[in-house]
């Protein structure tokens, strides 16, 4: 249910002041919680306490009727409209006969605590009739409730198109065809086809309340019901999780995390379903396409297994990069990560030579590496709850030198002594909603990196010339750990506490001195005659290829949009360099350079990353074909 939560708070801010657009801060000053996720964590709470009885019906109906009514007293400003509002406050509560989007907003923990679609019918109906009645009422909620399901359980979004278009509502329009004239609504029929298509058309979980938002009209329950069928799907990033939290109070944390426990007693989310959901379909041309643009969204939500160096991923494993390697391999032998990379090698290959994957889909060999995959998966045990990371703080020492980093919620220190010429301390206190995500970044980097491979503590001095460590950590769960050694990486996990590092420069670059030491500003200006040339890009260490802008705000290190190859495919680039020359003296022809787009923004953004590898064709005249981020 969390999808419908965070959906409801991300449209709050919209809901009487519609933003048309995908391009807005995600979490942001304004959002709040509204009736939505206040009336979705009641119907979980109720089944919950039901959940012994196996859902008795007579039970299960008063009881939503009691968590309604008690949870929704302590909210009376939260949103509700004025007949519920007198149902939440009724001595003799009783249906009203409504068919507006309530039903909707609140029923999709049924979808994810059904164990069978009819189930999902029959929790929707009981938790819906209290209220909204009426059998538009009841068929919005139905069918929000078996679409989560359908998500949850592996459909494709073919399948759920087909069922909803052929049961419930037509979904015969795109969000494009509707943005400019849809109104506010707050019926179920104008209200669920729409949310289930911002659904439909999205490329990530974010992407779909983004959608949702962007149509205008009820923003905030649009987002919800949006958001729950999107969670089933994609599922929901722990940062994204996280920030969520801090929008809800003590009682309704508790709610929240009392129902994740308890849908993980019954249905454990399984990492690889958002691929192999196509188990037994890939012999379809369509499902192979559908596969395909699938699996290069699931590389970019899933980075941590390397894919980018899908070759040397082969050859550790003793297979090449060679159409009878690939076909040949043994794949009951091979591990997640080698049977995604063959995978991935295949896809690149059809990149290069037309026709490579839809061979391999067609003659069942992609059909092959999906049943091992799925193997994986129902072999997998279920992923045990580790408490966060909430205060990290390390010291090293080397002869007359310490050095110390401390990193809670709200605070940074950074404290360096010198025996010879004193301390220097660096303190960052900020607001608690203040670049929060990043900090959360730096811990639930260091999380991974102290359940990582490759600690190795010892009491011993270190060699001399060398750093000592001392690290403390406190967790949410209220306990501590330390840590000490050799500071180096022989005795720490050199890739993941990297990571960790990496995380902490990028915040630091945050909180810089302002223009008076930075030539950035300085140097946004142009003399008659000149022209702004940047050099981009597309992978990190690849290639520069030049563009030319006139927008004197972009500068190193920004992201920007540009046309690539002939046909001018929107590829998303970062700027290493920028120079200014006469418009006689440029380092390529002017009528041959392409210019910029734009900086990056979330829109392009998602066009531009998900869009397949093309060719690009560089300003200098050669033809060479840019691989992006994939190592071949």
């Amino acid at each position: 249910m969390l999808g419908a939560i965070i959906g409801d708070i991300v449209g709050s801010r919209f809901e009487f002041n519609n933003h048309r657009s995908k391009d807005f801060d995600f979490f942001a000053e304004g959002c709040f919680v509204t009736d939505d996720s206040i009336m979705t964590l009641a119907v979980a709470k109720a089944i919950m306490e039901c959940a012994d009885s196996r859902f008795d019906e007579s039970l299960l109906s008063r009881n939503v009727v009691k968590t309604m009514q008690e949870i929704g007293r302590k909210y009376p400003n939260c949103g509700f409209g004025s007949m519920f509002n007198n149902w939440i406050f009724s001595d003799d509560p009783r249906p009203y006969n409504s068919f507006g989007n309530g039903a909707a907003m609140r029923v999709s923990p049924c979808g994810f605590i059904a164990e069978t679609e009819d189930e999902a019918k029959f929790l929707s109906k009981i938790v819906t009739e209290v209220t909204h009645n009426h059998p538009e009422g009841l068929k919005g909620a139905e069918a929000v409730a078996v679409a989560v399901y359908m998500a949850k359980t592996g459909a494709t979004k073919k399948e759920i198109r087909e069922r909803i278009d052929n049961d419930y509502y037509p979904l015969d329009f795109m969000l494009d065809g509707i943005r400019a004239t849809y109104r506010f609504n707050e019926t179920c029929r104008e209200t669920v086809p729409q949310a289930i298509v911002a659904f439909l058309e999205a490329e990530t979980f974010e992407d779909a309340v983004r959608n949702a938002v962007s149509i205008g009209g009820d923003s905030d329950t649009l987002a919800a019901v949006a958001g729950s069928i999107a969670e089933a799907y994609y599922g929901i990033h722990r940062l994204v999780e996280k920030a969520a939290m801090k929008f809800l109070d003590a009682e309704q944390r508790s709610i929240y995390a009392a129902w994740k426990k308890h849908v993980k007693s019954v249905y454990q989310p399984q990492k690889l379903k958002f691929i192999t959901k196509y188990k037994g379909k890939t012999t379809n041309p369509g499902m192979a396409y559908s596969f395909e643009a699938e699996f290069y969204v699931f590389l970019k939500m899933n980075d941590e297994y390397g894919l980018k160096q899908y070759v040397d991923i082969l050859q550790k494993n003793g297979l090449e990069w060679k159409e009878a390697s690939l076909r040949n391999a043994d794949v009951s032998k091979l591990d997640e990560t080698a049977v995604l990379a063959l995978v991935t090698a295949v896809l690149r290959a059809d990149h290069f030579s037309d026709g490579i994957f839809e061979t391999f889909a067609r003659e069942g060999i992609l059909e092959k590496w999906l049943v091992r995959l799925k193997e994986i998966d129902d072999g997998r045990e279920a992923e045990q709850e580790t408490a966060d990371v909430i205060a990290l703080r390390i010291d090293i020492e080397r002869d007359t030198r310490r050095e110390s980093l401390e990193i809670s919620a709200k605070e940074l220190f950074i404290r360096e002594h010198h025996d010879a010429f004193g301390d220097i301390t660096h303190h960052y206190a900020f607001k608690e909603a203040l670049h929060t995500d990043v900090i959360e970044q730096i811990l639930e980097e260091a999380g991974k990196a102290l359940t990582a491979d490759g600690w190795l503590e010892t009491n011993e001095k270190s060699p001399r010339g060398n750093y000592s460590y001392t690290l403390a950590v406190s967790y949410s769960d209220e306990t501590t750990e330390q840590r000490r050694g050799n500071y180096d990486r022989v005795h720490i996990p050199e890739e993941s506490w990297g990571k960790v590092i990496s995380a902490v420069r990028g915040f630091l670059g945050l909180f810089m001195f302002g223009e008076i030491v930075n030539l950035s500003g300085f140097m946004n200006a142009i003399r008659v005659g000149e022209v702004k040339y940047c050099g981009v890009e597309f992978s990190k260490g690849g290639k520069i290829y030049h563009y030319r802008t006139t927008d004197l705000q972009i500068a190193v290190g920004d992201s920007v949009i540009v046309p690539a190859g002939d046909n001018n495919y929107e590829r998303e680039a970062v700027v290493k360099t920028v120079e200014f020359c006469r418009w006689d003296d440029t380092p390529y022809p002017l009528e041959q350079t392409k210019r910029i787009l734009g900086k990056t923004d979330y829109t392009r953004r998602s066009i531009a990353k998900l869009a397949l590898p093309s060719e690009v064709v560089d300003n200098d005249g050669d033809d060479d074909d840019e691989e992006g981020d994939y190592n071949a």
